[in-house]
């Protein structure tokens, strides 16, 4: 092609056909500006469909990311429902001063012993946090990201934060005063009259109930609606 326009230049030239030849020339130049552009754009719209590829796959991974730790905040709303159920029920024992003489009071001992940690997952958000949230091209779901990731799941990393400090209050006195000890499952006092009067374990207890109900009770609920909100924008996004 290039061969075959240098051969109609060198006619005009030859021919002594100038002006013919400087219109030729003009529209050879809008020819290849006209092919750059076509050419810019066919490489701008490959490049667009590869990273709406990319989108998709990171989509798909945070998608089944947030689906296991949906699961491990339902499991765990379950597992502090419980706890508090347990943990309310001694302290409202205590405070009656009413002592059952049973093995299911070292049950409720026992709830109160022990750090409530979840772990969720968090390397694909830190990945895109790195790599740019220009991948994601919706505007909400960009936000929502952000919003679960920095903001709810950056409070359930300080309730981690502050079970360790509850865990150095509660600790020293379960291993000094309890024995045959399961976390948030069973404890069985070295001797009940003692810890039943010691006004240090009523507090205690107190404590930990009053942790449970401010910390996880409304932390973990918020969390998953943020969790099942950002699922449903990312599932409607890739349909």
């Amino acid at each position: 092609m290039i061969k075959f326009f240098r051969q109609i230049r060198f006619k005009f030239m030859s021919e002594n056909k100038t002006g013919r030849y400087f219109k030729y020339a003009i529209g050879e130049i809008i020819l290849v500006i006209i092919g750059i552009l076509i050419a810019l754009w066919i490489a701008e719209w490959n490049n667009e469909r590869h990273e709406r590829l990319d989108e998709r796959v990171k989509l798909r991974q945070i998608e089944a990311s947030l689906k296991s730790d949906l699961t491990i905040i339902e499991n765990a709303i379950k597992t502090l429902d419980d706890g508090i159920a347990h943990v309310g029920l001694l302290d409202s024992l205590l405070k009656a001063n009413v002592k059952p003489i049973n093995d299911s009071l070292n049950t409720l001992f026992g709830a109160v012993y022990g750090k409530r940690l979840i772990e969720l997952n968090t390397a694909l958000y830190e990945d895109l946090k790195i790599n740019g949230f220009s991948l994601i091209n919706d505007d909400a779901i960009r936000v929502q990201l952000i919003n679960t990731f920095e903001s709810q799941y950056g409070r359930l990393e300080k309730i981690d934060a502050m079970e360790d400090n509850i865990n150095t209050v509660i600790r020293p006195y379960y291993l000094e005063n309890f024995n045959s000890i399961q976390f948030w499952n069973y404890a069985q006092p070295n001797d009940l009259d003692k810890i039943w009067s010691d006004t240090y374990y009523h507090n205690v207890v107190n404590y930990r109930l009053i942790t449970l109900q401010v910390n996880q009770f409304i932390r973990y609920p918020e969390t998953k609606a943020e969790v099942e909100q950002l699922l449903q924008m990312i599932s409607e996004y890739l349909k």
